[in-house]
């Protein structure tokens, strides 16, 4: 999460009279369209009867309440004297939203949804438990019973890895096509306990009408091939279809289609490569980055 916090709008300390009244059922609503073959998102909403006669405080201590209906449904531990604070538009891609924080920089949670009532994200700095870490089939257990307390049913991940934490990755296609950035991460602390839940549904730039073939794209860039079987020097070049925010563009410009060119190669303990983005219509270079 962003250490950012310039654009918090502070509401100071939210008490039990203001959350009294507010609705904080935590079972979605009618679900949302598909965002990807293996992602749906919940489609939770912030409404609530708030005793308080300002619209922006009420919507405020709605999404307060929400926030620790959700905290609560996860095992986490918050009250209504902890420090809160509201902000009104995501503060990585400033789209407009309603995002929460409930505690202080030691213990603290933060949970964020769309304009539309999706749950965009959760994200906690609390201590990991003592437990011994779980076993691959224990995660996965672990994975599904934290997104039903979430109201969530994703199905299988499409990978599940331990590096520092457990990870679940759902990636997000549009037709087939892989959108990078895009979809649902859940992370696990080592012993299971809740670290983090994220989801992004980028707006996309319109499809070309015509598409460049995929010859026609590795003949842009002559240098990215495969070396025959033997070669002193090891080549691979790849190339698949990719929706794609190029690395210079604004985290709230849409994605565009691309045709992306992977190539690598090695000789002895040397080793280097590139990846090059094309636009997938007119096959202008979109984005190019080195690797070294």
């Amino acid at each position: 999460m962003p250490s950012n916090r310039t654009r918090w709008i502070c509401l100071g300390m939210v008490t039990a009279t203001m959350l009294a009244g507010c609705s904080t059922a935590s079972s979605p609503s009618a679900s949302v369209a598909a965002v990807s073959e293996t992602t749906r998102a919940p489609a939770s909403t912030l409404a609530g009867a708030i005793a308080t006669a300002d619209p922006v405080m009420a919507q405020h201590a709605a999404g307060v309440a929400r926030a620790t209906a959700v905290i609560h449904a996860l095992g986490g531990d918050v009250s209504a004297d902890e420090p809160t604070t509201v902000l009104v538009a995501d503060p990585e891609s400033n789209q407009d939203g309603v995002f929460v924080q409930i505690g202080d920089a030691d213990h603290r949670w933060e949970v964020g949804w769309t304009t539309q009532g999706v749950l965009r994200w959760v994200f906690t700095v609390t201590q990991p438990g003592d437990a011994v870490g779980l076993t691959q089939a224990q995660a996965a257990a672990r994975v599904s019973e934290t997104l039903a307390r979430l109201g969530l049913s994703l199905g299988a991940p499409d990978s599940l890895i331990y590096g520092s934490d457990w990870s679940a990755e759902w990636s997000r296609k549009i037709d087939g096509v892989p959108a990078l950035g895009d979809g649902t991460s859940l992370h696990l602390a080592p012993d299971g306990s809740f670290g983090s839940y994220r989801f992004v549904e980028s707006a996309t730039a319109p499809k070309p009408a015509s598409l460049l073939a995929k010859t026609q794209a590795l003949s842009k860039f002559p240098s990215c091939r495969n070396s025959a079987a033997g070669a002193a020097k090891t080549e691979t070049c790849t190339a698949q279809l990719v929706w794609v925010r190029p690395v210079v563009a604004s985290p709230d410009d849409p994605l565009r289609l691309c045709w992306e060119l992977k190539y690598h190669w090695t000789k002895g303990e040397g080793f280097g490569g590139s990846v090059e983005y094309l636009d997938a219509g007119t096959g202008d270079l979109v984005d190019s980055m080195a690797e070294s």
